[in-house]
């Protein structure tokens, strides 16, 4: 879905990205469409063959490629697969 645009809805487990998001926490994945995240965004990103949400560091403008790291200063590696900023969200949306 975030391949096509579509926003993307989704529970976020773990304490890597805390306070930023709490695991358990509801988070609106919005696609960037081609566009290149800022630092300190959470973002829904492939590092090493694995999907998860977590913060870019460092951004390379001219390449796309992000920094990817935990919240805590933990930084796992460079990637050019993100798809979506991670928005939190205080409770789970339905729709109308």
């Amino acid at each position: 879905a975030l391949d096509n645009g579509e926003m993307v809805c989704r529970y976020e487990f773990g304490n890597s990205m805390q306070p930023i998001l709490v695991s358990g926490q509801y988070a609106r994945l919005v696609p960037l469409r081609g566009e290149t995240p800022n630092m300190g965004d959470a973002v829904f990103n492939c590092l090493d063959g694995h999907w998860n949400t977590h913060m870019v560091w460092n951004v390379n403008k001219a390449s796309g490629y992000c920094l990817i790291g935990d919240s805590h200063g933990h930084l796992y590696g460079w990637t050019n697969k993100t798809l979506a900023v991670a928005i939190p969200m205080p409770y789970k949306e339905t729709e109308n």
